[in-house]
């Protein structure tokens, strides 16, 4: 039989859960032999309570997932309850996805097998609260998390579904594990019950929100009223049940609609959003104590990621619609490769891998129109962080065992009370992470050609075609002959979407184009632009190694390095003060076609006594152009500090030295609208003075002092 690798994310803690550190994507199976052997923690366990956060560097998300303990079979400590950490989440405004992710139902059980406690990643505030609670990441992501539903076990990829007793059996056989309960008494296994069924009503007929029955099938994930499910029937109840589906994420499993998914429930009409791990297959209706009282089967075509939350002003979590936006002044988004080594080789030194990435790219373009280009590299500091860089790596560290690579989705919202809140709040991709093994399996190797992969390897192309995909913002399609499914096989190809897919990867398009931004102009975001058809195939001819710079004085002085260029005009050298907007101050032109790294420097020699970015407009001979990253120097001499940033309710400004008269403040938004502003008099060096900022939204702002026409400081504020 071949190895199987599960192609996607098991990311983010939406349930996808949004996760941030590697649930998985495009898996390989992961033995029970293999998990059982290198995990630290075996227990059985259920869901206690779920919360987000930060890591201490603000870098990613996580989700602490407080579990309780019904049995030990390893690492039992004198705790009956124990933290799994999943990567990614939602906290206030910010979000990280990854699918599939570990997720935990409230009122399911589940065997989870976990490394040791990691200090690394953890809550820091969790944990200082409760010293006692290991918290610890799973060791092969999903495959680390096996369900307990209709009696049995369920495994991601490597098992068959198995009794409790069956499995406790095989532990203990196997290898010597045997369960007890945290107070150190045998655990019993419970004889094996069938899913409570009491089939009392009759579905007669399903729909979409149209009333229709979609000829190639629903959707998942989406909010529109007319991809909606509708069963029609009797016997339903007017207490309101749930509705399960198959999971898309495994070999079997269900997944169920939560308060917010359910329309409408009468005896006789169902109506409920499709949840985004809905999958093709058998679904249930559930009544309100959980048992089975109807069945039927439904096909879903394909599926859209989404947020599960309440910002802004909604009185609970809603599902809400995820937009493409314009963040690269281009009209998309920019893909950057890696330099860092730290955890796998640099990718922007591997041609082969960059060829493949760049035909996936190239595919998504030409079938969907979606704005994304590839610039090449960035620094190396640049790696897999909330840091505004769309980061393609070698990450042989951080994935979880039957890994081959995780897209990471982090978005953000936009809203004002007003104007654009409630369902007219803007969640946008703010940027793609992929992060790939070097080596996807042990004794197989990765195919970069255009042809087909040998038995011993793996399909580079076809694995980034579908993380690409995730970026996108297609979720996954339990069907194994679409891209899009969780697995792929050695030996196999799966470089063209299927039609449905560019269905939906067109749609995703469309509604990117109408939201609250456009219709309002709110905090000066520009909307997604497609590309022209005539140009999906090209993207910029340049590899861009590095972009630096040093201060010298009242100069700085920057310095770029490229590996290629070819029909390529130059570079313009542009400046800000805000970030934002950004004006040229030079232009330095190409060497022409050259083949090997080439060294550009440019000299500022204007003095600003305050924040000041850069970046490059790397320029083609037929115009097209990418920009590089932005680069930002603080003159030595600024005179006006800022803290604490990020703010909460209160930020403060201390002064560098005396002013008469008043100076003006200012903080603006991204668009250049001024939200707050106020005087400030009797300025003396050194004394702070408290700025109220506790009515300011989530979000970038820019803090501006002014004396007359004089600049005192102009500064970034980022508001929690």
């Amino acid at each position: 039989m071949k190895p199987v690798a599960a192609l996607c994310i098991f990311f983010n803690t939406v349930i996808c859960l949004l996760l941030a550190d590697s649930s998985a994507a495009q898996m390989v199976p992961v033995s029970l032999d293999q998990r059982a052997a290198n995990s630290s923690v075996i227990a059985i366990v259920r869901l206690k309570e779920q919360k987000s956060y930060w890591d201490s560097k603000k870098e990613n998300i996580y989700t602490r997932n407080v579990l309780l303990i019904k049995a030990y079979l390893k690492g039992a400590t004198a705790s009956n309850t124990i933290v799994a950490i999943s990567p990614g989440g939602i906290v206030d405004n910010h979000a990280e996805y990854v699918c599939p992710a570990e997720t935990y139902e409230p009122g399911k059980d589940y065997l989870v097998l976990l490394k040791a406690d990691d200090h690394r990643i953890d809550d820091k505030s969790y944990r200082a609260d409760h010293p006692e609670i290991p918290q610890c990441l799973s060791y092969a992501g999903v495959q680390s998390v096996l369900p307990y539903e209709e009696g049995v076990y369920k495994d991601a990829l490597a098992e068959p579904p198995m009794t409790e007793e069956q499995l406790l059996n095989r532990m203990r056989t196997s290898y010597g594990l045997t369960a007890k309960q945290p107070d150190g008494s045998a655990y019993t296994a419970r004889i094996f019950i069938p899913a409570a069924q009491r089939i009392t009503a009759t579905i007669t007929s399903i729909t979409d929100g149209t009333g229709s029955l979609p000829a190639s099938g629903f959707v998942n994930g989406t909010i529109p009223a007319g991809n909606e499910l509708i069963i029609n029937g009797s016997g339903f109840g007017t207490i309101t049940g749930s509705v399960q589906f198959t999971t898309i994420n495994a070999a079997s499993g269900f997944v169920s609609t939560g308060p917010q998914d359910t329309i409408s429930w009468t005896d006789t009409k169902i109506r409920v959003k499709i949840p985004d791990l809905a999958g093709t297959g058998t679904f249930n209706v559930l009544d309100n104590t959980a048992t089975i009282i109807a069945s039927g089967s439904i096909t879903i075509k394909w599926g859209e990621i989404n947020i599960t939350q309440s910002f802004l002003n909604f009185s609970s979590v809603q599902r809400q619609q995820v937009r493409l936006m314009n963040l690269n002044s281009q009209g998309g988004y920019t893909f950057e490769y890696s330099s860092n080594t730290g955890s796998g080789p640099a990718f922007s030194a591997d041609a082969a891998a960059r060829g493949a990435f760049e035909r996936a790219v190239r595919t998504w373009r030409c079938n969907t129109l979606v704005n994304f280009n590839v610039q090449s590299l960035t620094s190396n500091s640049a790696g897999f962080a909330n840091d505004g860089v769309n980061i393609v790596m070698y990450d042989n560290v951080m994935l979880p065992a039957g890994a081959l690579g995780v897209c990471t989705s982090r978005f953000n919202a936009s809203g004002a009370s007003g104007l654009c809140d409630l369902f007219n709040t803007v969640w946008y991709l703010q940027e793609m992470d992929i992060r790939v093994l070097s080596v996807p399996v042990p004794g197989f190797t990765w195919n970069f050609t255009t042809g087909a992969p040998t038995a011993s390897q793996y399909d580079f192309e076809s694995v980034m075609l579908h993380e690409v995909g995730h970026g996108h913002g297609l979720s996954h399609i339990n069907l194994p002959s679409t891209l899009m499914y969780f697995a792929i096989s050695n030996g196999a190809t799966k470089r063209v979407p299927s039609a449905n897919e560019i269905q939906m990867g067109q749609y995703r398009i469309t509604v990117s184009n109408a939201n609250c931004l456009n219709t309002n102009g709110f905090a000066g975001f520009a909307p997604h632009q497609a590309i022209s058809a005539g140009s999906c195939m090209t993207l910029l001819p340049v590899t861009l190694l590095d972009f630096s710079g040093e201060k010298h004085a009242r100069a700085i002085n920057l310095q770029w390095i490229t590996e290629q260029e070819q029909n390529f005009k130059g570079y313009y050298v542009e400046r800000s003060t805000d970030g934002q907007n950004f004006n040229p101050i030079g232009f330095v032109r190409a060497t022409g076609g050259s083949t090997s790294r080439q060294t550009y420097t440019f000299t500022d020699n204007d003095h600003f006594p305050v924040l000041v970015y850069y970046r490059l407009r790397m320029e083609d001979m037929d115009n097209k152009y990418t920009y590089s990253r932005i680069i930002s120097f603080t003159p030595d001499n600024a005179s006006w500090k800022l803290f604490p940033n990020p703010a909460d309710d209160k930020v403060y400004i201390v002064p560098g030295k005396s002013y008469t008269g008043t100076v003006l403040l200012q903080v603006n938004d991204l668009s250049g609208r001024t939200i707050l502003s106020q005087q400030l008099t009797q300025i003396s060096p050194g004394i702070a003075v408290p700025i109220n900022t506790k009515n300011l939204i989530p979000g970038i702002y820019i803090l501006k002092i002014a004396s007359g026409n004089e600049i005192l400081m102009l500064e970034k504020l980022d508001k929690k």
